[in-house]
């Protein structure tokens, strides 16, 4: 099923479960705006919980603040829910606001997290590895199969939530890094074929392109879009892998000093020389740029608020 020149995405390795979820340490939901589509803070939360989509659920309620809402979909329960959609390997984190759902789709499993779901790392390598284009939910377009996958194994278990949001006139939101970022993407173009109604927000990080051309603009056409934000971090190898894709979204690219870059181009420079920096400093491997936990810290960055602030307006 290894379709050449697709490589897997890389799992996050931390020590532990636990550690990991520490990320999710003191946010404040109050400074979330649900009516923006982008603020650096809505994109700070998404992404956090994004990264903490990687750790188990209890550990993710520990770190949480008290009282948060949180419900946790794992597409392994599909069977016992009476869903007939094959487990993906696909999980979901949800966190219900006052006036928002927050939704995180976790990326390529940690080595931790096989009590979660089983086999889930391999059950990720297989999505990632799928290249194979398939038909879009509109038929407008081909994309990544492996990916699609992962958001068809989970939309029966999310759908409810996202018609109850709708129903209570709440906001949608969407995350995902790494693989989660594709699965993210795809969950928001079936929420648009199956509901009309579009995100208002989907924040990926370090994550692929979902499909090619016509799929880019399918997304432009419906929506989505002009609410989808791309952070790419100078060398992280996997925005790139999937071969003649085409992205459709606005890019934050953080140059190799982890100052953000909405100017567009390819930063061909900027990468070549980052790679150079990152082998005299020790890490010739490109993929320890694609860590969650690295984008966070850039996302954050009060070096990158009066960039970022060009795109909230």
């Amino acid at each position: 099923m290894k379709i050449a020149g697709s490589p897997t995405l890389v799992p996050q390795r931390h020590r532990n479960s636990a550690d990991h979820a520490a990320v999710l340490d003191g946010i404040d939901f109050n400074k979330f705006k649900p009516t923006k589509h982008f603020t650096q803070d809505n994109a700070d939360i998404l992404g956090r919980l994004a990264s903490g989509s990687y750790s188990d659920p209890a550990d993710q309620q520990a770190h949480l603040p008290a009282g948060t809402k949180f419900t946790f979909l794992d597409s392994k329960n599909n069977a016992s829910l009476g869903i007939p959609a094959p487990d993906s390997g696909t999980q979901v984190t949800l966190i219900e606001t006052k006036k928002a759902l927050l939704v995180a789709a976790r990326g390529t499993s940690p080595p931790w997290s096989g009590e979660n779901s089983d086999d889930s790392e391999w059950k990720d390598f297989e999505t990632d590895m799928v290249a194979v284009p398939v038909t879009n939910y509109d038929g407008s377009g081909k994309v990544h199969k492996g990916f699609k996958d992962g958001a068809d194994g989970i939309w029966d278990q999310l759908k409810p939530h996202l018609e109850t949001a709708l129903k209570t006139h709440k906001a949608i939101h969407m995350s995902g890094h790494s693989l989660g970022g594709a699965i993210a993407l795809l969950l928001a173009d079936r929420m648009v074929f199956e509901t009309g109604a579009i995100p208002d927000s989907v924040i990926r990080m370090g994550a692929p392109d979902t499909g090619w051309k016509e799929q880019a603009k399918h997304l432009e056409e419906v929506g989505i879009a002009g609410r989808t934000y791309n952070f790419k971090n100078c060398t992280d190898p996997v925005p790139g892998i999937l071969k003649g894709s085409v992205e459709a979204g606005k890019e934050i690219y953080f140059n190799r000093h982890g100052l953000a870059d909405i100017s567009g181009g390819d930063h061909k420079l900027d990468k070549t020389l980052g790679a150079g920096g990152d082998v005299f400093h020790g890490h010739p491997d490109p993929t320890h740029r694609h860590a969650c936990l690295g984008y966070n810290v850039l996302i954050s960055s009060r070096d990158n608020t009066a960039v970022l602030k060009q795109v909230e307006n």
